[in-house]
Order: structure tokens, then C-alpha cells, then sequence
């Protein structure tokens, strides 16, 4: 990195030889960790440079003194070039520079001082992948540098209007809109923000960079959106501007602010920064409700699925109960805490908030169930105390819950303005997560159980809705969706506050989700959260919440669907012959698949007339007490006989006049017998066949079909 001065004067061009193309920072969408600066002296930006940040957009915001903002990347990864950064040059200078390294530029900016042309320039080095050939111009009008352009076949990815002296100029990085970086783009000379706004959704495209003039309207360079998403911002101070970046997840790639009566006004172009599922997400949370919102979701013991300000400090409002409810229940698992242990519980209230009147007697398994599943305030303020605030924040910290903090009883929304609880997704979330991993021991299951676990509750019902829309689409029968619906495990708890700076709301859970492999449950855990902050409507907050909180699992209740979407035909096997009798050899077959919930049928044919006989079904053809299977039956009586199954049922009947009898049956519809193996045989009575005066039939081995 090297500071200098930049660019070159009337029209420069610098062409360089093409090559493969390296990824554009304003079109990469690996996420990467970065940061953006205002008002920054060049000696401030250099600490930054240092910690391996790299600038992808830098701006003049002052010239007396010289000052910077600037949007930055982590030189890493994908992003992770050699660069060069120089100020205070000529247009020659940037020129030299640039053949100097055997570098292209990526951004520059033209500026006055004392009456003299100076330019700030951006470079990256021009080999290898990062080759491309591209041209840089300065001093010029727009419409030189659309002309030029369109000569060349190339695209602008830079666009700077500046003016020396009075008069107006232009300067352009330009690259070959070709190969790999071909783009369908547009450009857009003095429009206002709505016409602009209007034309960038009717052409499906987002800003590239974007350019404010003296009179109010915009220049503007947009590309043809493909996989990235993009977001634009006018005329908005800065707390919007950091809130508005925050809240969709996203990195600054072009940022220009100025000054209007004494304050600062900004225009900022935006890359989506954050995983697929929570740009999907939190599009959906957004479109729901005006406040600030976040969204996690992480498989136990596995990766992150989902992280949209999931680090960020909320007010958690009941949500916080699950760190009294774990506390609790780890104190009962060490043995300093009964669950039958009657205490007093004042159960008045003044409004939401606990005043300390109307005490009565409960259970401490009573309490935490009625703060957990009821959202009683009172319930949780007597637990509180029970168990000490300070042993509370002690335990906070055993956890790691580094943004946790409990300030105020829960329920008490004056105090809850004034000294708001604290928490965050990663926090909540890592509860359930320990919870899910051992911590509780053997009282994990009393914790879930003491909390909210509906399917038809969670979310509003959105994840039941979820799981029917996806199954439906897969073409599953309703008896496997109902099979799966039973089998999904949760454990949740919501928290909401009505304040006067907005709506609070904070989700908390914990899912466990059937997959399948082949016959066998192999079940996942997940847990997450979402939140809703300074919402205008309360409604509207809630539907927010909710929406995350069930689109979370979308694409995990899919892929557990999935598997279950297999099936699995109803046989009937053959599993070894019968032996003859004085009327020959009785013969057992099936008749209709044995599928769940289908009419099936063992029909016995051949046997001896009008004679008694037993149907025996068992559940194993390898054993049968201490008996290895097949069992040879001439040891009792009965040469060329075997027992071919274990005897677990043994229906008994008579043959009719023509030795045959059936025995109608029906799977019952449980998937999880999918796959099931079943072995019948029939001993039929022939007092004149042999010494133990009986034969067998053939055996059968009946698979159990269906969808699993």
C-alpha cells in the first residue's frame, strides 16, 4: 500500500491485454467481514490497512482538511488482491502508477485543491486471474464516457463527476464487457430518485454506482441483477444509513454524503452480504413489518444455517426466561433445587409488572412451567429471587452468553425502557444448544417438557402450514405427513414488549426434525431464533417474528420430507417349503400387498379336509428361544418338516371340506413399519402323516410396503 497522488488529464486511456477475469468487488457475493468509515484522515485509514482490511470504495468528504470515507473488505479469500491506494495526484501521476504496478484501477475520485486538479485513486494488480482489460478516463463529459464505451465494448464499473474550477467533469473505470464479465447494463444522465427507482425495478437491475449532482437528480450506472441482490439508499442521515446496512445484511459499495444546513445527508448502493437462507429470510421478515430484525439458525453440534444480526443486543422481553428456566433446572440436576419445593409466589400485578401482593404456595415445577408456557410475569419474578439475581448473571456467564444481561423484572415495561434486559439470538440459541448437548443431564427432557412444544402453536401454526404445503408437493399420503408431524420435537418461547419507542419481540427454540435413512430414524436438532425490534405495529412485529421463526425450518423440513419420500412395495417372499402329508403338501400364499393401511390376505390351500390347524406369525426366521431357525421337526416326529419362524402369534382354525381357510389382515398406517418383516406359516393337525401327527405348510416372508 502506498499513498501518492492519482490519474491523468483530458481523455486517458490505458488499454491492457485481456485475460481471465478475477472476481469484480462490486459483483462478488462471498460473504466477508468488513466495515465502513467516515471522515477519515489518511493517517486514520492507515491502522485500518494494517488489520487486513483492503478499501473497495474510497470518497472524498473534505479537501480542507483531506478526509476519506470509505467502504472496506477483508483482503481475504476471494477478495484478497494486492492493491495500492494513492492520493493527491495528477491525472499523469495515477497514469504512472498504474504502469508502474502493471495494475488496473477499480475506483478513483477527482477533486480541487487550491485551484488544481487531484485525483484519489484505487489499483489492484492486473495478473494472473485478476487480469482484465480495462481503460480509465478523466477530465471527459458523460457522454464522452458513454460514447467511449460503446466504442470499446466495454461497461463502466466507476463513475465520478467532480468539478474544477466551476466547470463539471467526469472520470471512468471502464472494463471489457466481455467473456466472464459481460454484464447487461444501463446508465442514467440527471434523473430524479423515483424516475430512477422505477427504472431499475422495471428492468429487474440494481445500482452500481451512483453519482448525486449540484441540482438535485442522479447519474447512475446499473447492472442486470443475476444471483446477487442489491439495495439502494437516498437522501437518508447516517443512523438510517447504519441501520438500513445492518438490517438487510449487507456491505457498502458505493457511499457519497454531503452536507445540508450544517447536517449530513447520504446516498449509499448496497450488496447483499449474508447466507442464501437468511436473505430469504429476512426479505420475508422485512416485507412484514418496518422494525429491525434478525434471524439465526444452527444445527446441534453443526454448522450455522442462517445469520442476520445474530450477534446483535436486544431487548428479549420473555424470551430471557429461558435463561431462568436453565438455571433452574440446572440447579435440580445438581441437587440444590427440588422441583416439588413449595415457596410463595406474589401473584399480583400492576399491569404486566409484578408488584409483590396476593402471595400463594407453588411447586418450583409449577412456577417455571407457568413462566414458560403461560408467560406468567409474577412466576418468573418469584423464581428470580428464589434463585438470585446475581447467581443468574453468574450463570450467564458460565454459559457464554456474552451479550446477556438481565436489568429489570420481565413484565414491567417502564423499566424496560429505562434499563432495557439484554440478549441476543446467539445467546438464546446457545442455551438450547447446551441444553440439547448434555449440560441438563438427565433433566433435559423435564426442561422441554416444562415449555411450550405445540407443532400447532409454534409460530402461529406457520410451521404446521410449512410442513403440509411441502409434503403435499412431494405428493406424500396424509398418513405419512401425520406420521412426520408427530415425530417433530420442539420446545419454544416467545417474548414481546409494547414500548414507546416500538414493538419488541424475541423467539427462542429448539427443533428436532425425523430424517430418514432407508427404514431407520437418524433425527436432526436445530436451534434459532428471530427478532423484531422498534416496530411500529404490533401486529405486524408479531407476523414478522413468526414468519422467521417457521421459514427458518423450511428448508430443513423439505429435506427431512424428502426423506420419507421413498416407497417401499408389499411382498410376499418365499421362505422355505412345507413337507407332505396324507392329502400332499399344504401351501400358504398371499393375496393383496401388505402395504399400510391396505386389506391383505394368508390363504391356506391343500391341507388336510376339515382339520384343525394353527397360523403362526413371528417376528424372527433365524431364532426362537434357545431354537436355531429352521428348525428340523423330524427331531419330534415329523421327517422333511421345519419350523421356519418363531412362534409370537399362533391363530388357530379349521380347514373346510376342501382343506382351505384364509385370514384377512390390514397394516396398520405407521411408517415406521415400512420395511418390517413378518414370517407366517401354518401347522396343520394329519394324525396319519407321521409320529408327531402334524405338517407345515410353507413359510412366507411378509414385507411391510408403503411410503417411509
Amino acid at each position: 500500500m502506498h499513498r501518492c497522488a492519482l490519474l491523468s488529464s483530458a481523455l486517458a486511456v490505458l488499454l491492457v491485454a485481456p485475460g481471465s477475469a478475477g472476481e469484480l468487488d462490486r459483483e462478488n457475493l462471498a460473504l466477508t467481514s468488513g466495515q465502513w468509515v467516515l471522515g477519515q484522515a489518511p493517517a486514520g485509514l492507515a491502522p485500518l490497512f494494517a488489520g487486513g482490511l483492503r478499501p473497495v470504495d474510497v470518497e472524498i468528504s473534505s479537501t480542507n482538511p483531506l478526509q476519506f470515507d470509505a467502504a472496506l473488505v477483508a483482503n481475504s479469500g476471494s477478495y484478497q488482491k494486492d492493491w495500492w491506494w494513492y492520493y493527491d495526484q495528477t491525472a499523469q501521476g495515477v497514469q504512472e502508477k498504474i504502469t508502474l504496478h502493471g495494475a488496473r484501477a477499480i475506483d478513483i475520485e477527482g477533486y480541487e485543491v487550491a485551484g488544481q486538479r487531484r485525483f484519489a485513486v484505487l489499483l489492484v494488480s492486473n495478473a494472473g486471474a485478476e487480469y482484465k482489460e480495462s481503460w480509465v478516463l478523466a477530465d471527459t463529459s458523460y457522454a464522452q464516457v458513454v460514447a467511449t464505451a460503446a466504442n470499446l465494448n466495454a461497461r463502466p464499473i466507476d463513475l465520478e463527476r467532480y468539478r474544477i474550477a466551476g466547470v463539471t467533469y467526469y472520470a471512468a473505470i471502464l472494463i471489457r464487457n466481455a467473456g466472464a464479465d459481460q454484464r447487461a447494463w444501463s446508465h442514467y444522465n440527471g434523473v430524479t430518485a423515483a424516475a430512477l427507482g422505477q427504472s431499475l425495478l422495471a428492468s429487474s437491475s440494481r445500482l452500481y454506482d451512483l453519482e448525486r449532482r449540484e441540482d438535485g437528480l442522479y447519474d447512475a450506472i446499473a447492472v442486470v441483477q443475476q444471483n446477487e441482490i442489491g439495495w439502494w439508499f437516498y437522501d437518508v442521515d447516517q443512523a438510517f444509513l447504519a441501520e438500513a446496512i445492518a438490517n438487510h445484511g449487507a456491505r457498502v459499495i458505493d457511499l457519497e454524503r454531503r452536507a445540508v444546513l450544517g447536517q449530513w445527508r447520504y446516498d449509499v448502493v448496497l450488496l447483499n452480504n449474508t447466507d442464501p437462507l437468511a436473505t430469504q429470510v429476512g426479505g420475508l421478515m422485512r416485507n412484514a413489518s418496518d422494525g429491525a430484525i434478525g434471524c439465526y439458525l444452527k444445527e446441534v453440534g453443526g454448522p450455522i444455517g442462517a445469520s442476520l444480526r445474530s450477534w446483535h443486543t436486544i431487548e428479549p422481553a420473555g424470551a430471557l426466561k429461558l435463561l431462568l428456566h436453565a438455571h433452574g433446572m440446572k440447579l435440580v440436576e445438581q441437587g440444590y433445587e427440588q422441583l416439588g419445593s413449595m415457596f410463595s409466589v406474589a401473584t399480583g400485578l400492576q399491569g404486566s409488572c409484578p408488584n409483590g401482593t396476593a402471595p400463594v404456595l407453588r411447586s418450583v415445577q409449577t412456577a417455571l412451567q407457568r413462566a414458560m408456557e403461560n408467560a406468567s410475569m409474577a412466576d418468573a419474578a418469584a423464581l428470580r429471587e428464589r434463585f438470585s439475581p446475581l447467581a443468574l448473571g453468574l450463570r450467564a456467564q458460565q454459559l457464554g452468553l456474552a451479550s446477556t444481561n438481565w436489568q429489570h423484572e420481565i413484565g414491567c415495561t417502564g423499566a424496560a425502557e429505562n434499563l432495557p434486559n439484554q440478549s441476543s439470538l446467539r445467546d438464546l440459541a446457545s442455551i438450547h444448544e447446551q441444553v440439547a448437548s448434555g449440560w441438563l443431564v438427565a433433566q433435559r427432557d423435564t426442561f422441554r417438557a416444562l415449555m411450550l412444544q405445540s407443532l400447532g402453536g409454534y409460530a402461529g401454526g406457520k410451521l404446521t402450514q410449512i410442513i403440509d404445503v411441502e409434503a403435499q408437493q412431494l405428493g406424500l399420503p396424509n398418513y405419512v405427513t401425520s406420521a412426520f408431524k408427530s415425530l417433530v420435537a420442539l420446545a419454544y418461547k416467545e417474548g414481546s414488549y409494547s414500548l414507546s419507542n416500538g414493538e419488541q419481540r424475541a423467539f427462542a427454540a429448539w427443533a428436532r426434525l425425523p430424517f430418514r435413512s432407508g427404514t431407520q430414524l437418524a433425527p436432526r436438532e436445530y436451534v434459532l431464533g428471530t427478532f423484531v425490534q422498534d416496530a411500529s405495529a404490533n401486529a405486524a412485529a408479531t407476523e414478522a417474528l413468526r414468519i422467521g421463526a417457521s421459514e427458518l425450518l423450511r428448508l430443513e423440513v423439505r429435506a427431512a420430507l424428502q426423506s420419507w419420500n421413498l416407497y417401499a412395495p408389499g411382498l410376499f417372499l418365499p421362505l422355505g417349503p412345507g413337507c407332505a402329508g396324507t392329502q400332499g403338501t399344504p401351501q400358504l400364499a398371499g393375496a393383496g400387498a401388505p402395504v399400510l393401511g391396505g386389506a391383505s390376505q394368508l390363504l391356506l390351500s391343500s391341507a388336510p379336509q376339515s382339520r384343525p390347524f394353527a397360523l403362526i406369525l413371528g417376528f424372527s426366521k433365524t431364532s426362537y428361544g434357545p431354537l436355531s431357525l429352521p428348525f428340523d421337526l423330524g427331531l419330534v416326529g415329523a421327517p422333511s418338516c421345519a419350523l421356519r419362524t418363531s412362534i409370537d402369534v399362533a391363530l388357530n382354525g379349521w380347514t373346510d371340506a376342501q382343506g382351505q381357510a384364509g385370514y384377512a389382515f390390514a397394516c396398520p398406517v405407521d411408517p415406521l413399519l415400512v420395511g418390517a418383516h413378518l414370517y407366517a406359516q401354518a401347522l396343520c393337525l394329519d394324525p396319519l402323516a407321521n409320529a408327531l401327527g402334524a405338517i407345515t405348510s410353507n413359510a412366507l416372508d411378509i414385507q411391510v410396503g408403503g411410503y417411509f
